[in-house]
């Protein structure tokens, strides 16, 4: 029997709370789903709060009442889809609905042996590649050989009739050749995504491409084009390596930094500055790369040190007053009592109300001995979140940001 766990994450600029969604099975009921992020959205989210009284606030009830109408009517299939598209209605990143599914052996072993048995043939593989035609930026760009750094897929098909993702070869052996890992349909600038991961479970989920359409990334995947030919190997591309920061030094006076994500561990981080740091610190300019990168954690303030000109007032949002707020301001008191301690206090006795965040120091940069005297930092649509945050703080923290 499938089971959908759904995790409603609600998080405001640089505040966040997870809260643990209803569980649902194959029959399950989309209206009580869609119930229970409701109540956990009008709990936790701010920035529905911040719009009560408003237009939008009025707007929100109607697409409120609509979508509690359409819910009876929404498959098993169909339900994430049609609990993000609620959310987009607040146009914010931070708050997105995330499909947990749990499947029984049985399960498991009816979706492996159905697309072993419909895997493609040598001949179709070759067909499929010998008939991609790409027609410029858009859809079709999906059109080609991508890698998640364990596996090479060829992805092929039509507006019309979808797109599909096959294997090409694999490092783990018992991923066969031509065996099917994703359905991909385009849906205005986002892709709703059936996607096969390596125990053959399926799941729901939506991405877009990024980084000049070389960067496709979807709720946890992440995939990079490859341009080589249908036999060739990514033996230089792991999955580890594909989130990972890299840099190249372009001439004696250009260097550029690549960071796809601020996912990624804090101390190696911090060791691939420390190696790289005389490569960087002896360039006259420094391209910073980070498009497509969706945020993360604050990992980036050691790479402002090697540029930064002055020091960085400190700053304090807000945060709604709620108790899994609570809970999560609880976690994060590990990391500093005298920044979380008397925000959890003003919490405490304020519930319901917005009241005044966590306040930040001013952050200190003694003057680095560098050649730096511009950097330059590439985004695109895919930036949001810690990405967002690296640039303003860039900016704050240096004069030589361009």
């Amino acid at each position: 029997m499938r089971v959908l766990f759904y995790s409603f994450l609600l998080k405001t600029f640089l505040f966040a709370v997870v809260a643990q969604g209803q569980n649902t099975t194959v029959r399950c009921d989309c209206k009580a789903a869609l119930h229970d992020l409701i109540v956990k959205l009008e709990s936790n989210y701010i920035g529905y709060v911040q719009r009560k009284g408003s237009a939008q606030d009025v707007d929100y009830e109607e697409s409120k009442s609509v979508s509690i109408k359409k819910a009876n009517d929404i498959t098993p299939e169909n339900c994430t889809a049609f609990l993000l598209d609620f959310v987009d209605q607040f146009n914010d990143g931070h708050l997105f609905v995330v499909e947990r599914p749990k499947y029984t052996d049985d399960e498991r072993n009816y979706f492996k042996s159905e697309i072993k048995s419909a895997k493609l043939s040598e001949d179709s593989l070759f067909r499929l590649n010998s008939g991609i035609v790409k027609s410029g930026p858009g859809h079709s760009s999906l059109l080609g050989k991508w890698t998640d750094g364990q596996s090479a897929f060829l992805i092929s098909g039509t507006m019309e009739n979808g797109y599909y993702a096959h294997v090409l070869h694999s490092t783990l052996s018992h991923i066969e050749r031509g065996e099917l890992k994703a359905r991909i349909t385009p849906r205005d600038n986002r892709l709703y995504i059936q996607y096969f991961n390596y125990k053959y479970e399926p799941r729901f989920i939506r991405g877009a491409l990024y980084k000049e359409e070389a960067w496709l990334q979807a709720s946890g995947l992440f995939w990079q084009r490859l341009d080589t030919s249908i036999s060739t190997t990514s033996a230089t591309i792991t999955k580890a390596n594909l989130q990972r920061p890299g840099i190249v030094k372009l001439n004696d006076q250009n260097t550029l930094l690549t960071i796809p994500s601020f996912l990624i561990d804090y101390a190696a981080f911090k060791a691939f500055l420390e190696t790289n740091r005389q490569t960087i610190v002896n360039s006259e300019n420094v391209i910073i790369d980070i498009r497509g990168n969706r945020g993360g954690n604050a990992i980036y303030f050691n790479l402002i040190k090697l540029y930064a000109t002055n020091d960085m007032e400190g700053s304090q949002g807000l945060v709604l007053a709620s108790k899994d707020n609570l809970n999560y301001f609880n976690y994060r008191l590990k990391n500093s009592k005298k920044i979380y301690k008397p925000l959890i206090d003003r919490i405490s006795t304020n519930l319901g109300s917005i009241v005044d965040g966590p306040l930040y120091p001013k952050k200190r940069f003694k003057p680095a001995n560098t050649k730096i005297r511009n950097v330059a930092i590439l985004t695109d649509q895919g930036c949001m979140s810690a990405a967002e945050s690296f640039i303003l703080h860039s900016k704050r923290a240096s004069t030589k940001v361009l």
